[in-house]
């Protein structure tokens, strides 16, 4: 018996345990000789997550007839909506399905009919099942025929996978911005069809798709307590929100504690669970955490949580909880009048963003700040400068900096760079990151300072996993602040007080894609003008502006900066007019990333240029100026449809003899050719006599006059006619 045979399920359906819920609804082919079950002529498959995995819809085939099928299984994808793809195949035998126990299989598809049989069928897969799956499996081959023997039935498992494509993003949400966007459903279609040699059986499948997506509010993901009292209880709340129009899954875990039995002093309430550990969220919905904590003795306690979204595992948001205890409330010198959080919103990896951040010093003896970053600033630069009064003098020495400094790091010179602009660079105990102080700030007694955050991202590489992608990163911009030298409490280290200032800063790279790589204009010839268009593709969430380099007087194209925008395209038309003959002409045209060095592009041009209307062989004879200049075409620029337009050339005769020229079209269809030739002094008093006396001077002393129309023309030796 082969290992189909030994696969086939009983007609009668008896021997079946823990069949899942589409199992019962039934289709039958064109001519009834098989029966297919779980997957209806129209089908719905719902709830289906972006995030790369497969989904997995169990049918069956039960073969009518007395004899056995050779049936052959076809997947297409006929129709895409939005920006996602679906890809279908159909494998005889997953390791996956194989493995699930009865009860799982029972409660693994949610089936919703509508009563007709014209109306499609709604089913919904399981995805705490699916996330439990190996895509190993998954990823295997599927089969294009399937044989059923007479009265038997066979197992077929249908997958479906969405592309990882940015699918569904309304409104300009991005990945990680902590805005109130909400990520839609797009809709990917597909066909199914089984057949033998003369019946059929096809089913359509529509399948809903989001991508799932956790945020935390607020963006910045910490918690900063500076001056607790011990005994004193602190409250602050934290929320978890679903950015997705499909449901989610969250847990959350702590992944880092400076003292564990600190830890305990650190209570989560809310979330849906116990503890706040985690829980579901419906789609657009959000949860709000209570974090409390009482210190029981002085010094400084930090605790790293992880906000996991089970169903996406690249879709993680961590937070932060500091908090710096003391026996006593002592007053503070200097208060934040600015917003608490520090967002830069989204940033483009090239461009300089810059934020102010307000300090007042309610003491009354000078202050003395000193600031430092904390946290997750790989790949950032930064740079800090305190506003005057004369601001447009400080924003001009500041830019002047921030330029200088974003050279360098073009240049990689990073390092350098971020030292000289930082002030001094110390590495310390950072929250997952580096640390970079910058120039203390003198604040005089009730005074207000106003400090200018400037921040760039260095570019990063096309083959970074976040490429063209909005990735957040979360730092803390640490105020230390104390009594001025000369002061009464100068130098007293207990009087030093720190004021802290979440940060954070969503960061995309802008990346482009130039086809073709290759520029082949094939045979031209000389004199006449070819055109071939590039292609570049932004594949980035972020504006690209780029720019086209080459060095050619044969090649023209636009060399103007061309922004383009996200996710978008733009032609750029690239121009050859060959001059002289070159069997092998070659150059190179550089597509300049302005934002991104890294990713410039580089395009090759060839032709052969031939001379087949021996036009270097009229140059042996005389030579065209325009105007003086020597080159054999005449650029008339934008000329409207029957319209004339003139231009001027001067022809040289080069030969020793007379030269006898005639000009005409090259193609009468596309344009009419006049030209007009000096005319002697003879045929401008023969054209004056017939015209009242009044105007014969005007008419001899003008230019139009002196020229008469005229195609065929000859040039004496070694001399220039003036032709229009």
């Amino acid at each position: 018996m082969d290992d189909d045979e030994n696969n086939n399920l009983s007609k009668d359906g008896l021997t079946w345990t823990g069949k899942p819920a589409n199992y019962s609804v039934c289709g039958r082919s064109a001519k009834e000789r098989f029966t297919v079950r779980g997957l209806p002529e129209q089908v719905h498959l719902d709830k289906v997550y972006l995030n790369g995995l497969h989904t997995l819809l169990p049918f069956w085939i039960t073969n009518e007839s007395d004899q056995a099928l050779e049936l052959v299984v076809e997947t297409t994808a006929t129709g895409v909506e939005g920006n996602a793809a679906g890809h279908m195949k159909v494998q005889r035998h997953n390791a996956n399905w194989t493995a699930m126990k009865c009860e799982q299989r029972e409660g693994y598809v949610e089936v919703e009919e509508t009563g007709s049989p014209d109306d499609e069928v709604r089913m919904v897969c399981s995805a705490r099942a699916q996330r439990e799956f190996s895509e190993v499996f998954n990823q295997l081959s599927g089969v294009s025929d399937v044989r059923v023997t007479a009265g038997a039935t066979v197992e077929l498992v249908l997958l479906f996978v969405a592309d990882e494509m940015e699918a569904g993003r309304g409104q300009g949400a991005a990945s990680g911005n902590g805005g109130s966007e909400q990520y839609a459903y797009t809709t990917c279609s597909g066909r199914i069809a089984i057949h033998d040699v003369d019946d059929a059986y096809a089913a359509q499948m529509r399948a809903s798709v989001c991508r799932t997506v956790l945020e935390m509010e607020p963006a910045t993901s910490r918690i900063y307590l500076d001056d607790c009292v011990v005994g004193r209880m602190y409250e602050r709340q934290l929320r978890v929100r679903n950015a997705s129009a499909i449901e989610l899954d969250w847990a959350m875990t702590v992944v880092e504690a400076t003292d564990a039995a600190s830890l305990a002093e650190l209570q989560l309430e809310g979330g849906g669970a116990a503890g706040g550990s985690g829980g579901r969220l419906a789609g657009g919905c959000s949860t709000e955490l209570v974090v409390r904590y009482t210190p029981r003795a002085a010094g400084e306690f930090v605790c790293r949580f992880v906000v996991e979204n089970s169903n996406d595992p690249a879709n993680q948001r961590y937070w932060v909880f500091r908090a710096r205890a003391s026996q006593r409330q002592r007053a503070r010198r200097v208060e934040l009048l600015s917003a608490m959080d520090v967002s830069f919103g989204n940033c483009t990896s090239g461009v300089w963003s810059t934020r102010d951040v307000t300090f007042k010093n309610v003491s009354e003896t000078p202050v003395v700040m000193r600031m430092r970053v904390e946290g997750n600033t790989a790949g950032l630069l930064m740079r800090s400068a305190v506003r005057t009064s004369v601001s447009s003098r400080v924003e001009a020495q500041l830019d002047e900096a921030l330029t200088k400094a974003y050279d360098s790091a073009l240049e990689g010179q990073f390092d350098k760079a971020s030292s000289k602009a930082s002030g001094s660079a110390e590495s310390g105990a950072a929250e997952g990151g580096t640390a970079a102080h910058f120039d203390e700030v003198l604040i005089k007694a009730g005074a207000e300072r106003t400090v200018a955050l400037a921040l760039l991202g260095t570019p990063v590489r096309a083959t970074a996993v976040d490429a063209g992608q909005f990735t957040r990163q979360s730092f803390t911009l640490f105020c230390e602040s104390s009594a001025a030298a000369g002061g009464p409490q100068a130098g007293a280290d207990r009087d030093v007080e720190r004021l802290s200032v979440p940060c954070t800063v969503n960061l995309c790279t802008a990346f482009v894609r130039v086809t073709p790589t290759l520029l082949d204009f094939g045979n031209v010839d000389v004199g006449t003008l070819k055109t071939m268009y590039l292609r570049i593709e932004n594949v980035s969430q972020v504006a690209a502006v780029v720019q086209c380099r080459l060095d050619s007087k044969v090649i023209n194209c636009t060399r103007a900066p061309l922004t383009v925008g996200p996710r978008q395209a733009a032609s750029v038309r690239v121009d050859i007019y060959p001059r002289r003959v070159n069997a092998r002409y070659r150059k190179q045209i550089i597509v300049r990333n302005a934002l991104n060095r890294l990713n410039d592009c580089v395009v090759d041009v060839r032709s052969t240029h031939v001379d087949r209307r021996r036009v270097a062989f009229h140059n042996l004879f005389y030579k065209t100026l325009v105007p003086l200049n020597e080159q054999n075409f005449v650029d008339f620029g934008r000329v409207p449809l029957n319209a004339r337009a003139m231009r001027a050339i001067v022809l040289r005769n080069v030969c020793r003899c007379p030269v006898t020229v005639d000009l005409w079209p090259g193609d009468a269809a596309e344009c009419a050719l006049a030209v007009y030739v000096p005319a002697t002094a003879t045929d401008a008093r023969r054209v004056a006599h017939r015209l009242p006396l009044l105007e014969r001077q005007a008419v001899l002393h003008s230019s139009i006059e002196r020229f008469k129309e005229s195609s065929h023309f000859e040039l004496p030796a070694s001399t220039l006619r003036h032709i229009e």
